[in-house]
């Protein structure tokens, strides 16, 4: 009786669901969000992709009911961070080249997600080369020393290393 008329809540295969027409979710927000970027990325197309990584890090506000232990919302939480991770990234190595600024806010995002991306870190420190930010680039790499030993107790891969030792 509080939606009135609306079919907010429908019954679907015996379950009872929210209308889309009717409801919004984040979660549904970022499904969208992660399907084009997946039909996207492959274009290589720079400016919609770039405007693209803006949308999905500005839908993607923190870990799904961070706060909640429901095994549900664990099962959620991971997938959306995994999908938060895997198309940033993905977005972020497709701009690199041309916007690289772009790419850099992408890297600086997605280790404020997880500082255990050692291939976000690879992506700053490429970026900031490309930039002439050697000091940057340097300290990135230091920070990323830390943080694997610190964290994990292990040194960056020889991958890492490559880019700031060439």
């Amino acid at each position: 009786k509080v939606f009135g008329d609306l079919e907010v809540l429908i019954m679907k295969n015996h379950q009872l669901s929210l209308n889309e027409q009717y409801v919004w979710t984040d979660t549904w927000a970022m499904c969208r969000l992660f399907a084009r970027a997946e039909k996207q990325v492959t274009l290589k197309d720079t400016a919609p992709n770039a405007e693209l990584a803006t949308d999905i890090m500005q839908h993607y506000r923190g870990h799904f009911l961070a706060n909640e232990p429901s095994r549900w919302t664990i099962v959620q939480r991971e997938a959306l961070r995994t999908r938060f991770i895997r198309h940033i990234t993905a977005l972020a190595q497709s701009v690199e080249n041309e916007v690289s600024q772009m790419a850099i806010q992408c890297y600086q995002r997605l280790l404020e997600v997880d500082p255990l991306i050692e291939e976000a870190w690879q992506g700053l420190i490429r970026c900031y080369q490309l930039q002439d930010r050697h000091a940057e680039a340097q300290a990135s790499y230091a920070k990323c020393v830390d943080v694997l030993a610190t964290a994990i107790g292990v040194p960056p891969s020889a991958a890492t290393t490559a880019l700031i030792e060439s």
